[in-house]
């Protein structure tokens, strides 16, 4: 395959999974921009994301954030190399980038630059409730770090939805490794369960959290060895009780905001962020 429906011009795969393939492509109508194309087979899993991205997909389109993909459209695949597809396949494309794995990333880093990392995360998640839309869920490999001019910083690739979604239309479901237990329970997705995902992803950011425990008991006592306070040092108690709030298996226990969350990083550990 090298031609998209006469527009995007294959340059390279970049990865796959059971739903479609993600490609980087030049947009031929755009003086050959680089962009992300991600098609989306339809399928059983898929039907209720494709329908609900053909009445809402400009919804993405309105807002713009550094730490957010910059989307772009959304729309059915009609030709392949000029003919007529007879595959059901849509497709989305988002700005086009190049990123690290944030856990590969933070690999050896210092304990400022996983609360500067921190910070953004909870920067992005506060921008999208205040426009009414929820992280929700995501796979590991949608956080990315990139650089930008000399800086670099968070890229979250996934698509964030509206409060009140139904799961159904939710895809990339399988890795529930920053899942809230309620939301595996069949409970809906809230600010809290974004909350929550916060909380896990600090911990993972601190090579100490067990994705594959299911268990928040178990997967803190994985956390609170001599390996991580030594790790971390002084500062260990302070960010183990951070992660512990957002991460309690009570909602009405967790941080209600991700301002509460900044402010208490602010608070423990002398830093200003907004």
């Amino acid at each position: 395959m090298q031609f998209i429906n006469v527009q995007y011009n294959v340059v390279e795969e970049k990865s796959s999974d059971e739903y479609g393939t993600t490609y980087i492509v030049e947009d031929i109508q755009k003086d050959n921009l680089l962009k992300h194309l991600r098609i989306i087979n339809l399928q059983n899993e898929t039907g209720d994301f494709i329908n609900y991205m053909k009445n809402n997909f400009y919804e993405y389109s309105k807002y713009y954030h550094p730490y957010l993909i910059d989307f772009y459209f959304f729309n059915r695949i009609q030709l392949i190399d000029y003919k007529q597809t007879v595959l059901n396949q849509y497709y989305y494309t988002y700005d086009y980038f190049e990123g690290v794995n944030l856990f590969d990333y933070c690999k050896n880093k210092g304990f400022d630059l996983i609360l500067d990392l921190a910070a953004e995360l909870c920067e992005a998640v506060k921008f999208l409730h205040l426009r009414g839309f929820l992280l929700c869920r995501f796979e590991k490999n949608d956080l990315q770090v990139v650089r930008d001019g000399e800086i670099d910083h968070l890229k979250i690739l996934a698509l964030p939805y509206p409060q009140k979604i139904s799961s159904k239309i939710i895809i990339n479901k399988k890795d529930v490794c920053f899942e809230a237990p309620e939301v595996r329970k069949g409970a809906g997705y809230s600010v809290l369960t974004d909350v929550y995902i916060i909380g896990s992803v600090i911990s993972c950011m601190l090579k100490a959290f067990n994705h594959s425990e299911e268990n928040l008991e178990d997967a803190f006592s994985y956390f609170d060895t001599e390996d991580n306070r030594k790790y971390i040092g002084d500062d260990y108690k302070f960010i183990m009780d951070i992660i512990k709030k957002c991460m309690d298996e009570k909602p009405e226990n967790r941080f209600q905001s991700t301002d509460q969350i900044i402010a208490s990083i602010n608070n423990c550990f002398g830093k200003d962020y907004k």
